[in-house]
C-alpha cells in the first residue's frame, strides 16, 4: 500500500466528518492524516441495504435500477412527517421541505399529512 505524505496535507482541513453510507451509514471524526487519527462518532444500521430490502419485501422488484425508477413515482408526503417552519406554513397547508420521520404517519390514524410545530 502507498503511503500517504502527511506534510503536504493542510492541517486547516482538520478535524472533519466522513460519513460513508453503503449498506448502512458511519460517521468517522478524522483529526489528522497520520494512522489512528480516526474514531467513529455514529452510525446506523438503516442505509442502502435498508432500502433494497425494503422494495423487495414491499414490491417484489430485485433489480436495482427497477427500484430507483418505482421511486421516482412516488410522494413521501403521503408516508412521511414533514415539519412546518412557520404560522404562514401551518395556515396555507404548504408543508416544509424538512422531512422529519420517513414513513411516520404509519403510525398515526389522524391524517396522512402530519404537522408538528
Amino acid at each position: 500500500m502507498a503511503s500517504l505524505d502527511t506534510a503536504a496535507v493542510d492541517s486547516e482541513l482538520f478535524p472533519y466528518l466522513l460519513v460513508n453510507i453503503g449498506s448502512g451509514v458511519s460517521i468517522i471524526r478524522v483529526d489528522g492524516p497520520g494512522e489512528g487519527q480516526f474514531s467513529r462518532v455514529s452510525g446506523s444500521s438503516v442505509g442502502g441495504g435498508t432500502f433494497w430490502g425494503l422494495c423487495k419485501l414491499l414490491t417484489g422488484v430485485r433489480d436495482f435500477d427497477d427500484m430507483l425508477e418505482l421511486s421516482t413515482q412516488g410522494n413521501n408526503s403521503n408516508v412521511s412527517v414533514w415539519l412546518v417552519f412557520d404560522s404562514a406554513s401551518y395556515r396555507t397547508g404548504v408543508l416544509g421541505d424538512c422531512g422529519s420521520s420517513s414513513i411516520g404517519v404509519g403510525h398515526s390514524r389522524v391524517c396522512a399529512r402530519c404537522t408538528l410545530l
